[in-house]
């Protein structure tokens, strides 16, 4: 489900929030890997792609709709973000950043 959501956003996704990739190889990195910081560094993100993809997964899991929309996601990628990053968020990927 989450390649088949970065494949259809990934003009939105790829490279601005997830880094350089296949969709393949960027939703298996997301679910393999346990922190951001070790994505960050599998995917090679500059300072600036972790720290979108960071406050993007917050966003989503909080439910901020409109900080998405204007940081770029498409209205109707929404749904979609909000249970997948959500689901990633809880299982502790961002790890204290996400608090």
């Amino acid at each position: 489900i989450l390649k088949m959501f970065i494949q259809r956003f990934h003009y939105w996704l790829i490279p601005g929030v997830l880094g350089e990739g296949s969709p393949d190889t960027l939703s298996k990195l997301l679910t393999e890997e346990r922190s951001v910081d070790d994505y960050a560094k599998k995917v090679n993100l500059t300072a600036e792609q972790r720290n979108k993809l960071v406050r993007t997964m917050e966003f989503a899991r909080d439910g901020r709709v409109l900080d998405l929309i204007l940081d770029g996601m498409p209205e109707d990628a929404y749904r979609e973000a909000y249970a997948l990053f959500g689901r990633i968020v809880d299982s502790g990927f961002l790890g204290s950043e996400g608090i």
